[in-house]
């Protein structure tokens, strides 16, 4: 028999995968800076693009967590 989930259920289900989302992004640029701390040229060759990418997919992460679910 299947059970049908509610609003809530789904939006705890969207919100938890979200804030994973966000996480990674986190600790993705945590990584990159403390490469970059620890040698500075080969960081700056090597992983600048994927720093950079990173930052924008995290601000664009963020400024969607302070959307309302309404204007979705």
């Amino acid at each position: 028999m299947s059970e049908t989930m509610t609003k809530e259920q789904i939006f705890k289900i969207f919100r938890d995968e979200f804030n994973s989302i966000k996480r990674r992004y986190e600790r993705n640029i945590e990584n990159y800076t403390r490469k970059a701390v620890q040698n500075y040229e080969y960081f700056f060759r090597c992983y600048s693009d994927r720093l950079y990418k990173a930052t924008i997919k995290l601000d664009a992460t963020r400024r969607c967590s302070r959307c309302s679910i309404g204007t979705i």
